[in-house]
């Protein structure tokens, strides 16, 4: 079952973090990482906030968001 979204208000700084299931491996070898990196750099073109941070494991990301209107990381993560 879905986790409900969380509400975001603008222009506070959130933490997001995403894991492969069963902590299995989610980026497999360099291009993987070059991808994901690729993809971060287009959705920040159309999403109203701010990546302060992130850190690329070969089973997790982490990311430090700061949306700039409420509601923003519900509508970009959800």
């Amino acid at each position: 079952m879905p986790r409900t979204s969380r509400a975001s208000r603008g222009k506070f700084v959130d933490y997001a973090l995403y894991r492969g299931n069963d902590r299995s491996d989610t980026f497999h070898n360099d291009e993987d990482f070059a991808a994901f990196v690729s993809l971060m750099r287009k959705a920040h073109e159309k999403a109203a906030m701010r990546l302060t941070g992130y850190r690329l494991m070969s089973n997790h990301y982490d990311s430090v968001l700061r949306p700039l209107i409420d509601g923003e990381m519900s509508r970009c993560m959800g």
